[in-house]
């Protein structure tokens, strides 16, 4: 059934595999070969006892199912058709979902198809990853990694409260509804940003980011920016010189007496460039005796 289920399917690279692996003994099995002086290098090698105890030990297993291009089709299928069959089931569990009592209350609340479904899903995703890891870690004398199942479980929840979310938007499932709050409020947005790297949304850390925003702003080179050349003779330049002064906001109603204590200088100089259609010397200029309009 296995070598059945091979040919049947599109993997070209599987089925020649599979060819070159039957091809000697189906050779040895040929009773015209049979009649023939076979040299004995020549002779096919028949598979040893530990490659026939593993085959029967391998027959216990369903070779039939081969993982085809519509096959991620088909279980989105059926996991949405048992998301939405289990509107009834979610509803039962509707005040642990809004109103949790804790974390955990919330997760335990949400439904455990499709959080097994994210959980094997990042779980293998997780060792293939670990595996190179380890391997690395290995040769310079480091300990090996472990599976985080702490993260796999923020990123799982994060996931099915967002389908969730889109499934029911009648319900205000407990977690997107917080995020969405979390971003009308500016000064909430660091917290934000807390949720989405634990759940490893985000790669990288708030230091990080602005680590790489100071060098960014230390490389920056606005004249490479400028245009300039042959090619944009017909450039019009607009030169603006600014003086600014920053006052850092620490209350949200203000406050006068500290406003001063927190300010900055900035001297803002701006270039702005217009490509005209025509060339500058082409352009009536206004006077007295012509006016423009």
């Amino acid at each position: 059934r296995w070598i059945m289920s091979v040919s049947e399917s599109g993997d070209k690279q599987l089925q020649e595999n599979l060819l070159l692996l039957l091809k000697p003994a189906l050779a040895a099995l040929n009773k015209d070969n049979q009649t023939k002086e076979v040299d004995n290098t020549s002779k096919a090698i028949w598979p040893s006892k530990l490659l026939v105890r593993t085959a029967f030990k391998l027959g216990k297993v369903n070779f039939t199912y081969t993982v085809t291009p519509e096959t991620p089709s088909i279980i989105g299928k059926a996991l949405g058709k048992e998301i939405a069959s289990s509107y009834s089931k979610i509803r039962e569990n509707q005040k642990q979902l809004e109103e949790p009592s804790s974390y955990k209350a919330y997760c335990d609340a949400l439904p455990g198809p499709l959080c097994n479904f994210f959980q094997a899903f990042l779980t293998e995703l997780q060792k293939r990853k670990l595996t190179s890891i380890n391997r690395m870690r290995k040769t310079r004398n480091l300990p090996s990694k472990v599976i985080d199942t702490d993260q796999i479980t923020r990123t799982t929840t994060l996931f099915v409260s967002m389908i969730l979310t889109i499934a029911f938007p009648g319900m205000k499932i407990w977690l997107t509804h917080i995020m969405s709050s979390i971003c009308q409020k500016p000064k909430l947005l660091p917290y934000l940003r807390q949720i989405l790297y634990g759940a490893k949304v985000i790669s990288y850390s708030k230091r990080h980011e602005n680590r790489l925003e100071l060098e960014r702003a230390h490389n920056a080179d606005p004249v490479s920016r400028i245009l300039q050349g042959t090619q944009h003779i017909n450039m019009f330049n607009l030169a603006v010189i600014d003086n600014i002064d920053f006052a850092a906001l620490t209350f949200k109603s203000g406050n006068i007496f500290d406003t001063p204590r927190q300010t900055s200088h900035a001297t803002l100089r701006l270039l702005i460039q217009f490509t005209l259609p025509n060339a500058p010397d082409d352009i009536m200029e206004e006077s007295i005796d012509q006016p423009l309009i």
